[in-house]
Order: structure tokens, then sequence, then C-alpha cells
């Protein structure tokens, strides 16, 4: 649409802007390790997909009451990079969105028990501020819950 072409070079030219290098989750991540070994910050999604492409592996857990696919990369590259993992959240306030980084979440390298801690923080932020998420129009089964499309 013509809308959705705005927002693509917006996108684009906001990005380009940025003093950070951006990296693609689909191919070789040892740049991403590299950075964490230097001290630098990695962000990466936690709360679904990028381009509605899913990237990486999954668990599923419950997340305001339905099978949702918890991301396991977030936690996996913090382990790896013997980083701490912290959420980020944006949120909108008067004409501008301010981005707050939360507390850590528990990181142990076991991928069931770290996707859990980030599904249930999903939950709870979801349930305390819905209208900051982006992603709902893909939460029905298929997108990011399981289940037929």
């Amino acid at each position: 649409s013509r809308i959705g072409a705005w927002a693509t070079r917006t996108r684009s030219r906001l990005e380009a802007r940025l003093p950070a290098t951006l990296h693609d989750g689909r191919t070789y991540l040892r740049a991403c390790l590299r950075a964490l070994a230097r001290g630098e910050i990695v962000l990466t999604a936690g709360d679904g997909t990028g381009g509605g492409v899913e990237l990486g592996r999954r668990v599923t857990l419950p997340v305001l009451g339905h099978p949702f696919r918890v991301p396991v990369f977030p936690s996996w590259l913090a382990h790896r990079g013997g980083a701490r993992l912290h959420t980020l959240t944006c949120t909108p306030e008067g004409s501008r969105h301010v981005a707050r980084i939360g507390p850590a979440l528990p990181v142990t390298g076991d991928e069931a028990q770290d996707a859990r801690a980030l599904a249930a923080w999903l939950d709870l932020t979801l349930r305390t501020h819905p209208g900051d998420w982006l992603l709902w129009d893909a939460f029905e089964p298929g997108p990011l819950l399981e289940g037929p499309a």
C-alpha cells in the first residue's frame, strides 16, 4: 500500500541515522557475541517476529491464557555472551514514545526455564499495558499462537 511504502522508507531513513550496527538475525551470530564480549549492548526482539517471519527456536508457553511461541534467542544470546538480559518497553507519552529498560530477567542456560521467565514478563506486561503492544493483529492461531490458522 502507499502507507506501507511510506512506512518502509521512513523506517529505513531513521535506521540509517542510528549510531548502531544492525545485524540480520537470519545469518552468522558471532558478531553479536563479539559485541557482548566487548561490553556493548545488543537489542533483540523477545515478543514475536520481525517482518512476520519466525526466526529461531521457540518454546510454547501460556501468555494471556493462550499457547504462545516464546523465542529462546534472547536468553540464549545473553547466556552465551555472558550478559544480562533486560527487557525494554516503549510507552506513549504525549506525542513521543519513551523507552524504559527493566530489571534483568534470570538467565540460567536452561532453554525452557529461561523462556518461562520471558513468558511471565510478557504476560504481566501485556496485561498491564495492552495498548502499548503492536502485534495484536498476529495474536491468533497461526502467526504467534499454537493451533490452526
